[in-house]
């Protein structure tokens, strides 16, 4: 594990964590281009009046398979 942080959301709490060989800038801009594109799906769904599927939150481990 290169890095992990708790990030307080109002009632919720998210935790971030980076694993790899090393943690650049560019992974922080990739961070936010993802949680923006999830943003969207989420606003989309919520719009619609359509449940968020709790598994679109859940990365997969790569690792795992």
């Amino acid at each position: 594990m290169l890095a992990s942080f708790k990030i307080p959301l109002g009632t919720c709490e998210a935790e971030l964590t980076f694993t790899g060989e090393q943690l650049v800038e560019e992974d922080f801009d990739a961070l936010l281009d993802y949680v923006a594109l999830f943003k969207r799906q989420y606003a989309r769904k919520a719009k619609a009046g359509e449940p968020f599927p709790k598994e679109a939150y859940v990365a997969k481990d790569p690792q795992a398979d």
